[in-house]
C-alpha cells in the first residue's frame, strides 16, 4: 500500500512517497500509509523556522460571507436490520476515507476503484449481508 502527498500545498516544497511492503493491518494507503506520511511531514516541518500549528488570521473584508453549514449525513453505523438480518450499509456519495471508516466500524471489506465520491455499490445499499461481507464501491469525481 502507498501514499503521496506534498506541501504546502500552494507552492509545493516537498513529496513524499510511502510504500508499505504487505502491511500488517490496514491495505488501503489512505489509513495504513498516511499516517506515516504525517510523522514525517511534521518532522521536516520542524526543520523550517515556520509554526504549521499558528492560527491564521483572517481579514474581516474576507469572512463576511462564510457561512456555517451542517453535514447532511453522519458516519455513525447504518446497518439496517431486515427479516433475514443485518444488511449492506448506504455507501453512496460518501468519499473513499468516510467509507473505509464506516465499513470499518461495520466490519465490511471494501474493493474499491475510482476517485472521488461513490456513485455505484455491489452489493445494493440494505441488500442482506452474506458471510463474506464484501462490498464493491466505484467511485467517480463529480461537479
Amino acid at each position: 500500500t502507498s501514499f503521496m502527498g506534498f506541501f504546502p500545498a500552494k507552492d509545493p516544497q516537498v513529496a513524499i512517497l510511502v510504500v508499505l511492503d504487505e502491511p500488517q493491518k490496514d491495505k488501503w494507503g489512505g489509513v495504513a500509509s498516511a499516517p506515516v506520511f504525517k510523522n514525517i511531514a511534521e518532522q521536516i516541518l520542524n526543520c523550517f523556522k515556520t509554526d504549521i500549528r499558528e492560527t491564521p488570521v483572517f481579514k474581516k473584508e474576507k469572512t463576511d460571507k462564510v457561512q456555517l453549514v451542517s453535514a447532511e449525513q453522519t458516519l455513525l453505523p447504518e446497518i439496517v436490520e431486515n427479516s433475514d438480518g443485518p444488511s449492506m450499509p448506504n455507501f453512496m456519495g460518501l468519499t473513499i476515507r468516510e467509507a473505509l471508516k464506516k465499513a470499518k466500524t461495520e466490519s465490511i471489506e471494501l474493493k474499491i476503484s475510482g476517485n472521488g465520491w461513490a456513485v455505484r455499490q455491489y452489493p445494493e445499499p440494505h441488500a442482506p449481508l452474506g458471510h463474506e461481507r464484501v462490498c464493491s464501491v466505484v467511485f467517480e469525481l463529480t461537479d
